[in-house]
């Protein structure tokens, strides 16, 4: 039987709403700010058709033991994008990667 068709990955987001950078320190993991240490990661997050993402996974976190993932996962709630949009009307099932960094604050 053929393949069942794959939800879109949409490579170009237009975001219209990210978090902002007091959110990013609120949601930043205590023992890697208390460290000084940053952090990178990709989520992988299912769009839905009013532009909001749900149901994100970890798909890389580096380092891997301070929390960085379950912060990127807190704040994947604030991303919106303009929606995708098929004859006109918002479609959603399509899927981000969205890249988050987490920089120390400087003394």
């Amino acid at each position: 039987p053929p393949a069942p068709p794959r939800n879109p990955v949409i490579s170009r987001p237009d975001w219209i709403r990210k978090p902002s950078g007091d959110a990013v320190n609120r949601a930043y993991p205590d023992r890697a700010q208390r460290q000084n240490i940053g952090g990178k990661v990709t989520l992988s997050c299912t769009v839905n058709a009013d532009g909001t993402v749900s149901g994100c996974s970890v798909v890389s976190e580096n380092p891997g033991d301070y929390g960085f993932g379950d912060a990127a996962i807190r704040l994947s709630k604030q991303f919106k994008m303009r929606p995708q949009t098929a004859d006109g009307q918002p479609v959603g099932g399509a899927s981000v990667r969205i890249p988050l960094t987490f920089t120390p604050a400087s003394e």
